[in-house]
């Protein structure tokens, strides 16, 4: 669950180094670009969110915390 998070946050952060180049090289493009990384940097917080969703469950239902990759019960 976790490690997924941390997947989708490379991937956000890869598109807005790729988004960057072609900004750079091509000024035309700012204004998509900008867009796009904002629909990235949304989509990574639905991520986040659904990832705190997921382990609120899991505290709920198995008492175990996993956030922060602390694997500990209560």
């Amino acid at each position: 669950m976790i490690e997924n998070d941390n997947e989708i946050d490379n991937l956000n952060d890869e598109v807005i180094r790729e988004l960057i180049t072609y900004m750079m090289e091509d000024p035309k493009t700012i204004s998509s670009s900008l867009a796009l990384i904002n629909i990235s940097k949304n989509l990574e917080r639905v991520a986040d969110l659904a990832t705190n969703i997921a382990e609120d469950i899991v505290f709920i239902f198995q008492a175990k915390i996993i956030k922060h990759n602390v694997d500990e019960e209560l």
